[in-house]
């Protein structure tokens, strides 16, 4: 029971991590475009 629940709450974790670096490298995708034009 509370080791599904730390799995559970690990995996979240993971992916919050994934979509904060996901964003960070389009937001830098953004700016790098933007100074380039």
């Amino acid at each position: 029971m509370i080791s599904s629940v730390v799995a559970s709450r690990s995996r979240e974790t993971a992916w919050a991590l994934v979509r904060v670096v996901t964003e960070i490298s389009l937001f830098r995708n953004l700016i790098s475009d933007f100074y380039q034009l």
